[in-house]
């Protein structure tokens, strides 16, 4: 049996018992067709997976995940929803399609899916790598215990925040005690749109030795460098041709969504020179 469906056999076994997989209409063939067959064999259960399970697309989930954002919001309602417990955050989509916001419910997964290359994925590099990654929040949602009381919090974030937040098993409550730790990662928690980059920007521009942009960054100390100073100041601001390989000699790499609205860096990195196009 594969990886990949060794992972499904293991992540099935632990959502059949929740309350979307039991209730969901859209779950009715499958639910009828595992009850009336009492084969234990991994195979036949996952061929009935594919033929019984439809495609779906995000209305049969919404009254489910509207329980998250409800007045009071209590623990046991939203408790073994789509996996067992509850979810470490709930991700926002990119919309890069063009159409409304989702949410989606996101659980720890296995170990060895933590580490999902399509995520947290940085390429080897004999110089420095420029990869500005958020892990702001944008909104914490509180759930109650049957007293009243607020017992636990999520957080609402990106799907890459929420990947990248479990890798460092980073919990909301103490992001402020953070901040003294590493520099860029507290620049990685500002809200700030223009304030985010213009701090990444500087760390980047102090280090000539750049190779490659992913569009976290990270270095203990920031000090002063009067001669790489000088080279800034001689090179100019951005917007002539192969500026950014005058500011960085060795760069050759720039890696980022290129979908959607994120497609207005296409045009602008053939002015890079030398760049080599990595898109997702």
């Amino acid at each position: 049996m594969s990886r990949s469906d060794t992972d499904l056999l293991d992540s099935l076994s632990a959502e059949l018992t929740q309350r979307y997989a039991q209730y969901a209409p859209e779950l009715a063939n499958f639910r009828e067709a595992i009850a009336q067959n009492d084969s234990k064999d991994d195979i036949h259960f996952l061929h009935s997976f594919r033929e019984f399970v439809p495609t779906t697309d995000y209305e049969p989930h919404k009254p489910y995940i509207a329980k998250f954002f409800a007045t009071q919001c209590k623990k046991s309602d939203v408790t073994d929803l789509f996996a067992p417990g509850l979810p470490y955050c709930l991700a926002m989509s990119s919309m890069t399609s063009g159409k409304s916001l989702k949410m989606l419910p996101t659980y720890w997964p296995a170990p060895h899916l933590l580490h999902h290359p399509l995520y947290l994925w940085l390429p080897r590099s004999e110089g420095s790598t420029l990869s500005p990654s958020s892990l702001s929040i944008g909104q914490v949602l509180k759930l109650y215990s049957e007293g009243g009381q607020s017992s636990k919090t999520l957080p609402v974030c990106s799907l890459t925040v929420g990947f990248l937040r479990m890798q460092k098993n980073w919990d909301i409550e103490h992001d402020m005690d953070r901040l003294n730790l590493w520099d860029p990662y507290a620049i990685s928690l500002l809200k700030g749109f223009r304030a985010f980059f213009l701090l990444n920007a500087l760390f980047a521009l102090a280090d000539r030795r750049v190779t490659t942009i992913r569009a976290l960054f990270a270095n203990k100390h920031f000090t002063p460098n009067l001669i790489r100073a000088a080279e800034l100041r001689e090179i100019g601001p951005p917007g002539i041709q192969g500026w950014a390989v005058r500011v960085w000699p060795d760069f050759k790499k720039f890696i980022g969504i290129t979908g959607g609205s994120a497609a207005a860096s296409v045009p602008k990195a053939p002015q890079m020179w030398k760049v080599y196009y990595a898109t997702n």
